[in-house]
């Protein structure tokens, strides 16, 4: 008999890539339980219900996606000062990392904006998304700081900007079925990231 977290993470597994695939209400508790092998028993153990189940994947997709920019930020920023250098590389590195990935890739929190989540899950999304811009808000705060844009524009903006070219790359890439996409689109970023920021030839940066 298998570990009962280990049928937990089956059952989280097998729903993400189903969600991924037909969408939050396309997707039904006796999907996933076909999916996975397991009875209802051991789906009702871990989850009260399908709501339940929702807002663990929510967490643990935040957990995931977080451990994974912050990991590579973290590695950018212990070789570079530059705040605009560490971003460019930030950039690549994560441009870098979803060509290596073999399955097509998407966002679950794009999949259940498209439908009535909980209240609940529907509050920690956007408590996630908020923290998500304050934090890339902030690393644009310090660029500006030392290299004046050159058109005007808000470092909130820049934040959504980049989060929503991740979110396009993503729709992209399942319209036109080539995962590569997220790359370019993020490489296109940092093209208008460059634009805005670099000084130009024989200007240097303040600071």
């Amino acid at each position: 008999m298998a570990p009962r977290n280990s049928s937990k993470n089956l059952i989280l597994d097998k729903a993400y890539e189903l969600v991924m695939v037909n969408g939050y209400a396309g997707t039904s508790i006796d999907m996933i339980l076909q999916a996975t092998g397991l009875t209802k028993g051991a789906f009702f153990y871990h989850f009260k219900s399908k709501t339940d189940l929702g807002m663990e994947l929510a967490r643990r997709y935040v957990n995931q996606d977080s451990s994974k920019f912050y990991r590579i930020i973290q590695a950018v920023d212990k070789q570079m000062d530059d705040p605009l250098e560490r971003n460019l590389v930030f950039i690549e590195r994560l441009a870098e990392w979803y060509e290596e990935q073999t399955n097509m890739p998407g966002c679950l929190f794009a999949s259940f904006s498209y439908y009535k989540v909980s209240d609940e899950t529907a509050l920690f999304m956007k408590k996630a998304q908020r923290k998500w811009r304050k934090f890339y808000s902030q690393r644009y705060e310090e660029i500006m700081q030392q290299y004046p844009p050159r058109i005007p524009v808000r470092s909130e903006d820049l934040a959504d900007h980049f989060m929503g070219t991740v979110e396009g790359g993503f729709v992209l890439s399942r319209i036109y079925q080539q995962p590569e996409h997220v790359a370019m689109q993020l490489r296109q970023f940092k093209n208008y990231v460059q634009l805005i920021f670099e000084p130009e030839a024989g200007q240097a940066a303040t600071g």
